[in-house]
């Protein structure tokens, strides 16, 4: 596949069922993901396949009442330390995942954006 000029993917936003955000990754390449206030929510992956970038917005409410983020072990951070969700009202973070294997999801983050 040979692309010229530039490449949009619209943004697709997440669920959150039973405290499970799942992102398909056969569906696109960007997501977004607004955090329910005072829970957990656990970001799962279906459809991994080697060679893939997923761009991942997390937003939180407005409210002080913050959630969280849990991940799956077969994703690997930077010195091991998995990423936090900024515990901040409307605070928004940018996770990056990346796949050489469909077994291993390998991930960066921006946080705290304004």
């Amino acid at each position: 596949l040979q692309v010229t000029g530039r490449f949009t993917s619209q943004p697709i936003t997440l669920s959150v069922a039973s405290s499970t955000a799942s992102i398909n990754m056969s569906l696109g390449n960007y997501f977004l993901l607004n955090l329910p206030t005072s829970s957990t929510t656990h970001v799962a992956f279906t459809n991994i396949a080697p060679g893939e970038t997923i761009n991942l917005l997390v937003s939180q409410s407005a409210t002080a009442a913050t959630g969280s983020l849990a991940f799956a072990p077969n994703i690997y951070w930077p010195s091991g330390i998995k990423m936090q969700a900024t515990a901040t009202g409307s605070a928004r973070d940018i996770i990056t995942f990346m796949t050489w294997t469909s077994a291993e999801i390998f991930a960066s983050n921006v946080k705290n954006l304004y």
